[in-house]
């Protein structure tokens, strides 16, 4: 707790937050209660400390503003409070605890190395939960976003720390430190999320792989790693009266079997990793996800070795360097997280967004910098809604294979060969899959824009500002990466859920949706339909929303263009030095936000007329029949 913070509180095991669990469902209630307390923790503790980096001197001009950013501030650290209290009640109510006693804070920190999950050897012999073989697959990535985010947050502080010395050298406003502090403050809380995502995955899995009557014990010992000298409580459920050992703790990953009530595999079978294995170097098999490899670019020439002796005000040490032998893909990424070149659906390769620029740049010259910089120069005059089809097939161009395993499938044999009876769910999940993937490609091509930055500013490194703009570059890309693994989980999850929904076996490869989404206008016909049907509160409700979402689409089309105008803009600017690299940033975010914004408003307008279609053509339409009233059928 910091130092002078309204919360309070004994600290609690997560065994004793246990002890009175006695079924799954209770065990899986108090888990879960614990590591949201954990974050909610976190979050306070962030806003308390955003709170003292405020405390400093202003200029007079800018005194009103600090005062607004600190009551702002305060405001958000007595919204984190109260949530803090709310999970501490949450926590005491779930695991029974006595209320005569102080509220409880948690003692145990969430796990943040490589988990065993041993998948292959638990479920050899017996069925697979669909759940678990989900959370199996999106472990190791969210272990890579848990290490970007934490390199994340650590740029985060280097470049809120040059702010603020360059603010107090009269190099930069005010308003350049009070963004510095808000996004180191976005990156705290992205990092307990991401810390306790995994947790929760973690104790989803482990809860799927135990049998209905696991033993607390047995439970954290395969949550987390044993808390050094941790008592636990003595005649505890399931305690012997020592504390608690993982599976598997002995020096080679072995150690004695912990006996097994519910069933669970012993000897190494599911757990936390702990760290001394991790550096002598696990065998990687497929129950023994390897160590998450580096998704962090090789180092620029800018950065420095920890040997470099850098000052506060210098870049951010470099990251680990990739092992030895790592498959490099896009922007240097290593490991699942790196995709081939995207193909359009005829097989011939798009040009990612830097290329595009250059490849126009070099065929025909622009006396116009700024829209020589921009990716859809050609759109922004035009129709509305011939634009938004053009930016959405730009946009939804077949990113080629994205994740492990997966398998391409157009709608229409997602509808010819589907068994579920469920279209509407099919449907939404074929929309939402390819969504995400869209999704996913804005993100890297917002680390391709802020990576073509790197040469310049390492350019103007001696001048006065140079040292804080590299910085500002360094936690824009360490952020720009952390979001691209999100983005990669929303992904994956996705296709999970499309390959259930249309009946696939889920042990084989899952299904990647190939279909570009409609986002020209639609015809509802709907004065063809019946008059009983066609005057229904359903229906009408159906119809009017379409109509709706398509103009949503355009209005977002319209601001994805204008966005990428004003970052080419900003990016001609800062290339001749007329503005500062944190315009340029924002630019940048602002163009990928419109983006995901535009890419969501599709999804949705594709959703809403699969509704409308379903409610008012016969439900044993034939697939290929109702592909024409979703899609145009080339």
């Amino acid at each position: 707790m910091p130092q002078g913070g309204a919360l309070a509180g004994r600290p609690v095991t997560l065994f004793e937050a246990l002890a009175n669990a006695r079924t799954r469902a209770k065990q899986a209630e108090v888990t879960h209660a614990y590591w949201r307390l954990t974050q909610a923790m976190g979050d306070y503790r962030a806003a308390h400390d955003a709170m003292a980096r405020l405390s400093i001197s202003s200029r007079a001009h800018d005194a009103a503003m600090l005062r607004a950013a600190q009551a702002a501030a305060l405001a958000a650290l007595q919204t984190a409070e109260t949530y803090a209290v709310r999970c501490q009640h949450e926590l005491g109510e779930a695991a029974l605890l006595n209320p005569a006693l102080p509220l409880p804070l948690p003692a145990d920190p969430p796990h943040v190395g490589p988990y065993r999950t041993g998948f292959d050897e638990v479920y050899a012999m017996r069925g697979v939960p669909s759940q678990a073989r989900l959370i199996h697959r999106l472990l190791p990535v969210r272990r890579r976003a848990i290490d970007v985010r934490a390199a994340a947050v650590q740029a985060a502080e280097d470049a809120l720390q040059a702010a603020q010395d360059a603010y107090r050298q009269g190099h930069v406003e005010l308003p350049v430190v009070l963004a510095a502090t808000d996004e180191w403050v976005r990156q705290r809380g992205a990092l307990l999320a991401a810390v306790c995502d995994y947790n929760h995955d973690i104790a989803e899995y482990a809860l799927a792989v135990a049998g209905p009557q696991i033993s607390s014990q047995t439970l954290v010992s395969m949550l987390i790693l044993p808390s050094a000298g941790a008592a636990q409580p003595a005649g505890s459920q399931g305690s012997p009266g020592a504390p608690v050992r993982p599976m598997g703790s002995g020096p080679a990953g072995g150690g004695a079997a912990i006996g097994s009530p519910g069933g669970v595999r012993p000897a190494a079978a599911i757990e936390p990793i702990p760290d001394d294995q991790v550096r002598l170097g696990m065998p990687s098999s497929g129950n023994v996800p390897p160590e998450a490899p580096s998704t962090f670019r090789s180092p620029a020439p800018w950065e420095h070795d920890a040997t470099s002796g850098a000052g506060k005000n210098e870049p951010t040490l470099a990251p680990p360097r990739p092992r030895a032998g790592a498959a490099q893909g896009a922007n240097g990424a290593s490991g699942s997280a790196a995709f081939p070149s995207a193909t359009a659906p005829d097989g011939t390769p798009v040009p990612r967004p830097m290329e595009r620029i250059a490849q126009r740049l070099a065929t025909a010259p622009s006396s116009d910098p700024a829209s020589a910089l921009a990716l859809f120069p050609g759109l922004a005059e035009g129709n509305l809604s011939v634009r938004a089809k053009q930016l959405s097939g730009v946009l939804h161009a077949n990113p080629g294979e994205l994740g492990e395993n997966t398998q391409a499938i157009e709608l229409a044999e997602c509808l010819r060969s589907s068994l579920s009876a469920d279209r509407r769910g099919l449907i939404h999940a074929y929309w939402t899959a390819r969504q995400r993937a869209a999704e996913h490609q804005a993100a890297v091509q917002q680390i391709e824009f802020l990576e073509q930055l790197a040469p310049i500013a390492l350019e103007r490194r001696s001048q006065p500002s140079g040292s804080r703009d590299m910085l500002r570059l360094r936690a824009a890309q360490l952020a720009a990466q952390a979001a691209r693994e999100e983005t990669l989980l929303a992904l994956v999850r996705s296709q999970y859920e499309l390959t259930k929904q249309a009946g696939r076996a889920l042990e084989s490869a899952w299904l990647r949706p190939t279909t570009a989404p409609h986002a020209g206008p639609y015809q509802l016909h709907l004065e063809s339909r019946p008059r009983e049907l066609a005057g229904s509160w359903t229906v009408r409700r159906l119809a009017a929303a379409v109509p709706a979402l398509h103009e949503t689409v355009q209005r977002r089309a319209d601001a994805v263009i204008a966005s990428d105008l004003t970052r080419a803009a900003a990016t001609s600017a800062y290339q001749t030095g007329t503005r500062p690299i944190d315009a340029l940033v924002t630019a940048i975010e602002a163009q990928t936000r419109q983006t995901l914004a535009f890419l969501e408003a599709v999804g949705d307008y594709n959703r809403a007329i699969a509704d409308y279609v379903l409610a008012v053509v016969p439900p044993d339409l034939p697939g290929d029949r109702l592909l024409g009233t979703l899609v145009v059928v080339k």
